[in-house]
C-alpha cells in the first residue's frame, strides 16, 4: 500500500486522469493538486481533453463495423495466412475494438510494423471519414488545438501537415486510440471529394522504413517510418495522388 507521504509521480497523475488510482491514492493526489495550483490547472486541462475524446468516440460504438474487421472474415483469413499476418490481423481487431469502445490510453508506446500502422489508419478512415461531415474533436478552423493535444498525448512535438499545395483542405482531426497507444489523425478532402487520413504515432523500426504501399477493401495509401515515428496516409484518392501527397508530407516533416 502506498504511503501518502510518497511523492506524487507523473504515473500517479496519469492514473488519476484515467480513474485508475485507489481511493487512498486519489486523496493523496487531490491534496498534492491543492498545494500546486499550476499542476492542478494542467491536470484539469488533460481531463477535459480526455472527456472530449471519449465523448467524440462514443457515437462510433453505434456504427457498423467495417467488413474487414468482422471476426468471421478475420478467422478465415487467419487460417490461410502466415503467423506474421495473423499477428497483424489480431492488431486490427484491437484497433477496431478500441475505436468502437472509446478506449483511451496515456502514451503507452510499443514497437510495431508499418503494416500494422496501415491497418490502424484504414480502420480510422473507415470509422471517422463516413458522411459529409465526419465527427471530429478538432475542427478545420483550429488545427493548433489538435497539435497541442496530440503533442501532450503522444509526449512529443506533433505537426498537422498543410496539404493545400496538393489541393487538399484540412477537415479536422483527433487523437485516436490504437492497440499501440494514441495516434494523431487528420482528415483532408479535395474538390473532387477524395478523402485522405494522415495518421502518426511513435514506433520503432531500426534504420527507418521506406515508403511502402498499403491497400485494403476501404482504399489505399502509403506507410513509412522515420526517426522513431510511424506515418501513414490512407484514403480513396487515386494511387498517384496519394503517393504525391505522401511525398510532400515526408519532405515537410523531415
Amino acid at each position: 500500500m502506498m504511503d501518502e507521504r510518497e511523492p506524487i509521480s507523473e504515473d500517479d497523475l496519469n492514473a488519476y486522469i484515467d480513474g485508475r488510482l485507489s481511493s487512498a491514492r486519489q486523496e493523496d493526489v487531490r491534496r498534492y493538486l491543492g498545494r500546486n495550483p499550476d499542476e492542478a490547472a494542467r491536470i484539469a486541462d488533460h481531463m477535459r481533453h480526455a472527456d472530449a475524446l471519449r465523448a467524440a468516440l462514443a457515437p462510433l460504438a453505434d456504427r457498423p463495423i467495417p467488413s474487414e474487421l468482422h471476426l468471421m472474415r478475420l478467422a478465415a483469413s487467419r487460417r490461410r495466412r502466415s503467423d506474421r499476418l495473423r499477428r497483424i490481423a489480431a492488431s486490427v481487431v484491437l484497433v477496431g475494438a478500441g475505436l468502437a469502445g472509446g478506449w483511451f490510453g496515456h502514451a503507452r508506446m510499443e514497437s510495431g510494423t508499418v503494416a500494422v500502422l496501415g491497418q490502424e489508419t484504414a480502420a480510422t478512415y473507415a470509422l471517422l471519414s463516413q458522411g459529409d461531415a465526419p465527427t471530429l474533436t478538432y475542427a478545420a478552423d483550429d488545427p493548433q488545438a489538435l497539435v497541442d493535444w496530440a503533442s501532450t498525448a503522444l509526449r512529443r512535438p506533433m505537426r498537422v501537415p498543410d496539404l493545400s499545395g496538393s489541393g487538399f483542405r484540412f477537415l479536422g482531426g483527433q487523437v485516436v486510440p490504437t492497440a499501440q497507444g494514441p495516434a494523431m489523425a487528420a482528415i483532408y478532402e479535395n474538390e473532387l471529394g477524395d478523402r485522405l487520413v494522415f495518421q502518426a504515432r511513435p514506433m520503432r523500426a531500426p534504420g527507418g522504413t521506406k515508403m511502402t504501399p498499403y491497400r485494403s477493401a476501404e482504399g489505399g495509401g502509403l506507410v513509412w517510418e522515420r526517426n522513431d515515428m510511424g506515418y501513414s496516409l490512407f484514403g480513396n484518392a487515386p494511387e498517384q495522388v496519394s503517393r504525391d501527397v505522401a511525398n510532400n508530407i515526408r519532405d515537410a516533416l523531415t
